[in-house]
């Protein structure tokens, strides 16, 4: 500098016990007839940081996404996204992107005595940040469900260098609440499917069991695990089983079905049973399962089977009493 006319710039890397590194900017020029040097000093630390990483991750994202320095969780860049949603670049990401809504107790009471500036060593962070364990653990790591602002979402940490963590968030609100409408709609059937009087059961491509419901393990005497993934022909009668082979292709081909078949109990009864089916089709139009709704006849078979006999022995007397009249004429 003394021996220049100009000013002379350089860079310079302290290193400080076991801390991250310091680079500083340093422009000095003398003054006073060369008496003295002024010297300016700028902590560029966070710009090296940011021109030594790869900038296409962040800005890439379509997410919120930010990178982030390990030491002290300052934000040392952000896409568009995040900045919208308040992220500050400069500032804690605790602070500005998350309004100290997710620190601790304890952290609260270091924010009261360090409300401007607070020290790095004293490791203010999110109650739920896994910063640190991407460079403990995994790289990459990830909780997929915070409920934060109204909005629900799965968030990540990505160890990008030995100081930086890139950290992005993407929103599931609106597959979550599809999720849980999906849910509430499949409970009110689970609900109505065990309440309806009538048996029901669903079939595979195969013809094994997918599903029934309560009125058919009450109507058949089974125990569900007894049933599940089972062959429908295993629960009819010999003489029918032959016959569900026949009409089940027969069924998937025409997408409907009326039938009878005798089922067996679990104690042996045999039971007349009426069958109303409907195929299910994927979103490809292809078989999926079947939907059969069922209703145990037997008594009203019994019923006219004792009329058809009654009427058969009348008839057989009728003939009998006019064959007598006839031969005492």
């Amino acid at each position: 500098v003394f021996n220049s006319n100009e000013k002379e710039t350089c860079e310079v890397t302290f290193y400080v016990d076991d801390k991250l590194p310091v680079s500083v900017h340093l422009t000095g020029i003398s003054i006073e007839n060369k008496t003295k040097c002024l010297l300016t000093v700028v902590d560029i630390s966070q710009v090296k940081e940011l021109t030594e990483l790869n900038q296409i991750p962040l800005f890439s994202l379509p997410y919120p996404a930010m990178y982030i320095r390990r030491k002290d969780r300052v934000v040392l860049a952000a896409n568009k996204i995040a900045v919208d949603l308040g992220v500050v670049v400069g500032e804690h990401c605790w602070r500005g992107f998350m309004k100290t809504n997710f620190i601790s107790e304890k952290d609260r009471v270091i924010l009261e005595k360090y409300p401007d500036n607070v020290p790095a060593e004293l490791n203010i962070r999110c109650s739920f940040c896994l910063g640190d364990q991407c460079y403990t653990k995994a790289f990459e790591q990830n909780i997929p469900e915070i409920h934060a602002f109204g909005q629900i979402w799965n968030i990540y940490w990505v160890k990008m260098s030995e100081e930086v963590f890139l950290h992005y968030a993407v929103n599931i609100t609106e597959r979550k609440l599809a999720e849980l409408a999906l849910q509430e709609s499949n409970e009110r059937f689970q609900l109505l499917f065990n309440k309806i009087p009538l048996g029901y059961q669903s079939l595979d491509i195969d013809g094994n069991f997918i599903e029934v419901n309560y009125k058919w393990l009450e109507m058949l005497g089974y125990k569900r695990e007894e049933v599940i993934g089972k062959w429908f022909g295993d629960f009819l009668s010999p003489a029918y089983q032959d016959g569900f082979r026949e009409r089940f292709p027969t069924f998937k081909a025409q997408g409907h079905i009326h039938s009878e078949f005798e089922m067996v109990h679990k104690n042996g009864n045999k039971l007349y049973i009426t069958f109303d089916g409907e195929i299910g089709y994927n979103l490809k139009g292809e078989f999926r399962q079947t939907h059969c709704i069922l209703q145990d006849i037997t008594e009203r078979k019994q019923a006219e089977e004792a009329l058809r006999e009654s009427e058969e022995k009348l008839r057989i007397t009728h003939l009998y009493e006019r064959s007598l009249i006839e031969a005492s004429l």
